[in-house]
């Protein structure tokens, strides 16, 4: 049948002519194919297809019988040692790997001429610096996390670098330490004081008060010429309060080099900061009047001796000067204001403003009254004389100045000739006007304000209720509303603020002050503060308060979460659980509830909280945090990497975890970022001060303690406990180091293990299989389930799954199936016959005792090397977890003691073992996620190592595989996973003999025999592939890859074609890391189809392959690994065909210093519209490409003479 044309649609025609137009192209294409599928049918019953296809798959099943038989036949010769080895069969068996004929002639045809190219333009390369991330996130975190790894590689003193820098830049501050650290309970070392304190207020108060009583005492011994001394009672009571103050003000100087200050809104805690911003400000001024105090003591006491008039003058001046510390009232003025305003009570404003105004009377009134004493006494024939007041104690004189002061007699009893009297009685009568007028206008000011405030207050208030009564709402609910609006009323936010009236700078500082006693309690919002004070501002402002009246509730159990709620104020009930069958909790303080929903897409709350009293939180949503964190990167890379933890965290809780599992995963989640462990580091897992010593334990008590446990004194053990209870801050000597590692060289605990390797070898040696778990503890002590090397860093699965590593390893090397299969589900329990074929691999390795020992070591320490806190302490260079390794072992010794008694030789398999691993990768050949040039590599590397090591790995590796779901023995190598490793360990055990290309696509043909899945054509042997990467293990998964590889146009399927067969030796081959991951999610992904992802892909090779010809010849590199974690997450998430399918025109390629590897970045131009949902647009976009690929494949057929002559390729069978 011959293809309908296609319609030609005005382009003047609306969208909905245009839409017909094309549906009704779909509907003639629908009918063509099924007329296809129709006369495909008919051949299939006449026959003919049969007879074409019937030959070939006999064939191939009979000698997929015969190289079944072969492969599992292993030819074994027996030596004089009773070792059975290993030996490839002859050069003619089909056992042996080979390369299939057809990926032969598909590189000879591809060598031969190129395929066309697709029309897409090239993507621009981007720069390193800006980078993607593999966070699960929502799609705002996904498109924020970007910019993460431009800084993912950051060593901890990169990160404490850089922070200590950017507090500079903003101010000096060095952070308040202490905050994130009380957040976390975890002892804070010593820092400054915070101005508003506790102890600093108190301390203030105690110089207000002596500030106060010099007010009075040195006014009234200049009036009286009072001298300090003993010779009566008032001589003492000024001795005493002079020395008292002195002593304050000398101690206050140092007080005040240890109290921080507020720097724009931030606290300043540095003392460098601190010492700066006091020479600044009153560094000179305490000084000053300190060194006066100590000139007044010592001019008193030459006045005293000589008597001389003008030195007593001069000092009673100078004794004048020490009331200018009057002036630092103000400061303790303004703080007083502070806490009142921060009340927020009208009443305590008031009485602040009218005490303080009575305070400032009462002095003034006193200096006053002394100045006229003063004058009387020092003039002849005073106002005191007149009055007959010359000769009366001081009490009555003092009332009478004070009567004078206050309202002056009229006429004045002044000597008429007296002008300097008359002068003074003038000014003490304009100043007594000033001081009362002022005194009295404040407090008028402030009732007045006062009166505005209520009267505005009472204004609205009468609004609401005028509107409830006319509304005719009952009485029950206008008093809840009315209570309510008074509490409103009484605690007024800032939302109803003008803030044309501040700079944003002071609305931010407002903020903070406000809000920073709450934010501080959460772990990650502390650290916030500590490492990004700008960005800590921008936190407390994007936060939204909101008010609860009694009994209302904040959030229900069972309700969707869009925010994280912090209670701020009032008492809270919190009810735990879904049912509200538990006992009502009373909350008061900080508490956050829901911080997943901030995270992740959709959340649910699992309690409930309802308010008791008026009560407040403050709430932000995930989005509103993502804007905050947009112009800070690296902030956002802090809160990316404990977002990621969180979310992975909360997802291993029980059924949404409790309130306080909830509040724990913060504090865990938060100590867990680089930053904090940069600003924090904590000192006993610095690599200088880890002491890994043998504490006497269980082993002991069973007779099974080490020779080193043994050896070591009680003094080294004393000292252990002692440091690992006593170590500070500071790093230990690298001395410490040395002697550690010349300790261990001393002891026997090496011999120990070498001695236990040889009596697993021994014959006849018995293993008791409940003690091996603490005999491998007491020998590598980096297993120890207290104390090891794992404990101490936290990472207890690693340390699982290297016991079940080395019991794996032992039962192997001891034939104990038994011990081998102890954790496995009987269901899928490892077979017999697949053990004895794991016993021959371990036969042909040849293993000694001396093997056995380095791959127990190297099985403990390997998991080390992916610990992040280990990765910081370690230089750039080594960040990969095998060259971690390698630099432990090299100048970290005390981290892993087990190295230290290895020999040489040992030392070096272990060391050639890591360096092969982080060469080839085992895992990616299993999935046929690498290629055959990966096996050229692992062949040049075992070729320059020797044979000896190749056996070694071997058996490590079998160790490897066999602990990586931990447990007592294998609870991995059961019956399901032994078939792919034992295949692929046997194809591996010929990488001497044969070809790259004939050991890996060996392998791939077994897998696809073990399938059954066709493999005579270059298809075939695409879709095996595929097959592998998909991990395929139904007719029915097979036959979906199949469907959408069919669904592909011609120049489609010769894209991926070149690519999956591709070999990285004779031509440029992508190794796509992640490309499981990513048929994996697609297939979860209802929105996102195979040929879908199958068209992306041709689309992203396209891409790659114009980079690499960019480069110069001699730069191309043969395998360029192309990270696609990316890509994966957003396959996962993304809800829209059209934006899927055009991803790749909004991607970046990344690449990576090395030039050998470059990171596919979805940017946020293709996260920002993961949550897009489909439209007339989209559909219509999308269904005219699936048209136009529908169209291609018809023709594809139709040119191949699949209409007139069908064969295998049209129509495969499982």
């Amino acid at each position: 049948m011959p293809l309908p044309p296609p319609h030609c649609v005005n382009p003047d025609n609306d969208q909905d002519d245009l839409l017909a137009a094309v549906l009704g192209l779909e509907e003639e294409l629908k009918a063509a194919v099924a007329n296809l599928h129709t006369r495909l049918q008919s051949l299939r019953s006449s026959g003919s297809l049969a007879q074409t296809t019937s030959q070939p798959c006999s064939s191939t099943a009979k000698d997929d019988g015969k190289l079944l038989l072969q492969h599992d036949q292993l030819i074994v010769e027996v030596f004089s040692g009773d070792k059975a080895k290993i030996v490839p069969d002859t050069p003619t068996s089909s056992s042996l790997p080979s390369e299939p004929d057809v990926l032969i002639a598909h590189r000879a045809q591809t060598n031969q001429g190129g395929k066309p190219e697709s029309n897409l333009r090239p993507i621009k390369a981007a720069s390193a610096e800006s980078a993607g991330d593999e966070l699960r996130l929502t799609a705002k975190w996904m498109e924020l996390s970007m910019h993460r790894n431009q800084f993912s590689g950051l060593t901890a003193a990169e990160i404490k670098r850089s922070t200590e820098k950017l507090k500079a830049h903003l101010g000096g501050s060095g952070g308040r330490r202490v905050s994130v650290r009380q957040a976390i309970q975890v002892k804070a070392p010593h820092s400054a004081l915070n101005p508003h304190s506790t102890e600093r207020l108190v301390w203030d108060v105690m110089g207000l008060f002596l500030m106060v009583v010099d007010c009075f005492l040195l006014p009234i011994s200049l009036a009286w010429e009072a001298q300090m001394g003993t010779q009566d009672a008032g001589a003492v009571c000024l001795l005493v309060a002079f020395w008292f103050a002195f002593l304050y003000w000398m101690c206050d100087v140092g007080m005040n080099f240890h109290t921080g200050f507020y720097d724009r809104g931030r606290l300043v805690s540095s003392h460098v900061a601190i010492a700066k911003h006091y020479l600044r400000t009153w560094l000179i001024f305490d000084i000053s009047l300190v060194l006066l105090d100590i000139a007044v003591v010592s001019l008193e006491s030459v006045a005293g001796d000589l008597s001389d008039f003008r030195v007593i003058r001069f000092v009673r001046f100078m004794r004048i000067l020490r009331l200018l510390r009057v002036l630092k009232v103000t400061r303790i003025g303004s703080l007083i204001e502070e806490s009142a305003a921060q009340a927020g009570r009208r009443w305590i404003i008031m009485f602040s403003a009218v005490l303080q105004t009575g305070m400032v009377m009462m002095i003034a009134a006193h200096f006053l009254t002394c100045t006229w004493i003063w004058v009387g006494r020092n003039t002849t024939d005073s106002w005191l004389d007149r009055a007959g007041a010359s000769n009366i104690s001081g009490w009555t004189q003092y009332l009478h100045a004070m009567r004078w002061v206050m309202n002056s007699p009229a006429p004045a009893p002044i000597n008429p000739d007296s002008s300097g009297e008359r002068l003074t009685d003038v000014f003490l009568n304009l100043c007594f006007i000033f001081i009362m007028g002022s005194a009295i206008s404040k407090i008028s000011e402030t009732l007045a304000e006062l009166r505005a405030m209520n009267e505005e207050r009472q204004r609205r208030r009468r609004g609401i209720r005028l509107y409830l009564t006319t509304q005719h709402v009952g009485f029950e609910l206008i008093s809840r509303i009315m209570r309510f609006v008074d509490y409103k009323l009484e605690r007024p936010s800032l939302a109803g603020m003008d803030h044309s009236l501040m700079s944003p700078t002071l609305t931010m500082e407002l903020y903070v002050n406000q809000r920073q006693g709450v934010l501080l309690e959460h772990p990650i919002f502390a650290l916030t503060h500590d490492a990004f004070p700008e960005m800590f501002s921008s936190l407390c402002s994007a936060f939204k308060k909101h008010v609860f009246e009694k009994h209302e509730s904040a959030f229900l159990a069972g309700t969707r979460s869009v925010a994280m709620h912090m209670t701020a104020l009032g008492v809270f009930g919190f009810i735990e659980g879904y049912d509200l069958e538990d006992a009502e909790v009373l909350i008061t303080g900080v508490h956050w509830f829901a911080e997943l929903s901030i995270f992740v897409e959709t959340a649910m709350h699992n309690s409930t909280l309802t308010a008791r009293t008026f009560a407040e939180t403050l709430a932000i949503s995930g989005d509103e945090l993502v804007a905050c964190l947009r112009d800070s990167p690296i902030c956002s890379v802090m809160f990316c990497e404990y977002a990621k933890d969180f979310v992975n965290s909360s997802k291993r809780l029980p059924v949404g975890g409790t309130h306080e599992q909830k509040i724990e995963v913060s504090k865990k989640c938060c100590m867990n970022t680089m930053h904090y462990r940069a600003l924090h580091p904590n000192p006993k897992t610095q690599l200088t001060n880890v002491r890994i010593l043998p504490v006497v334990d269980e082993c002991h008590e069973e007779g099974h303690a080490t020779d080193f446990q043994r050896n070591t004194s009680e003094e080294t053990l004393n000292e252990y406990k002692q440091n690992q209870d006593h170590l500070e801050v500071s790093e230990t000597k690298s001395s410490h180091t040395h002697t550690f590692t010349d300790n261990l060289s001393d002891c026997s605990s090496g011999m120990s293990l070498a001695n236990f390797t040889l009596e697993l070898l021994a014959e006849g040696a018995e293993l008791d299989c409940k003690k091996l778990p603490s005999l491998l503890q007491s020998h590598l002590l980096e297993l120890h389930k207290s104390f090891g090397t794992h404990v101490l860093f936290d990472q207890r699965l690693e340390r699982d799954r290297g016991e079940s590593a080395c019991i794996s390893v032992i039962a192997l090397v001891t034939n104990r199936y038994d011990l081998f299969t102890q954790p496995q589900d009987p269901k899928v329990k490892l077979l017999p016959e697949q053990w004895e074929n794991l016993q021959q691999i371990v036969a042909w390795s040849e293993v000694t005792a001396e093997h056995l020992e380095a791959v127990l070591v190297l099985l403990a320490i390997r998991g080390l090397g992916k610990n992040a806190t280990i990765l910081q302490q370690v230089p750039a260079s080594s960040q990969r977890p095998e060259k971690a390794v390698l630099h432990l072992m090299d100048l970290a010794g005390n981290v892993v003691p087990s190295v230290v008694h290895l020999g040489v030789s040992a030392r070096r398999f272990v060391e050639d073992a890591l360096g092969l691993h982080e060469l080839f990768n085992f895992a990616q050949m299993l999935q046929g996620e690498n290629v055959p040039g990966n096996i050229a590599q692992l062949r040049e590397f075992v070729a320059e190592k020797g044979q000896r090591m190749w056996r070694f790995y071997l058996v490590f590796l079998l160790g490897f595989m066999s602990g990586l779901q931990a447990g007592e023995g294998s609870r991995f190598m059961n019956a399901s996973n032994a078939k792919s490793v034992i295949s692929g360990i046997r194809m591996l055990l010929h990488v001497l003999d044969d070809t790259p290309n004939a050991i890996y696509w060996g392998y791939l043909s077994d897998r696809a025999r073990h399938l059954k899945l066709p493999r005579q054509t270059a298809d075939d042997l695409v879709l095996v592939r595929l097959a592998c990467l998909a991990r395929v293990q139904d007719e029915q998964s097979y036959f979906a890859l199949q469907t959408a590889w069919d669904a592909l146009h011609a120049s489609g399927k010769d894209s991926l074609r070149d690519h999956f067969l591709a070999d990285g030796i004779h031509s440029t081959a992508f190794l796509l890391e992640f490309l499981p991951d990513c048929l994996v999610n697609s297939n979860a992904n209802a929105t996102i189809s195979l040929s879908l992802l199958f068209s992306v892909l041709v689309d992203l090779l396209h891409q790659l392959r114009m980079m690499t010809r960019s480069l110069p010849e001699s730069r191309q590199p043969r395998i360029m690994r192309v990270d696609l974690s990316d890509m994966a997450q957003f396959i996962r998430a993304v809800k829209n065909r059209f934006v899927f399918q055009t991803c790749v025109s909004r991607c970046r390629i990344v690449p990576n210093t090395d030039e050998k590897s470059v990171r596919f970045e979805m940017t946020g131009a293709n996260w920002s519209r993961v949550n897009d949902a489909d439209t007339d647009v989209t559909l219509l976009a999308y269904t005219v490409h699936e048209l136009m690929q529908r169209q291609h494949v018809m023709e594809d057929h139709f040119k191949s003479g699949v209409a007139n002559a069908p064969d295998a390729d049209s129509d495969r069978v499982f």
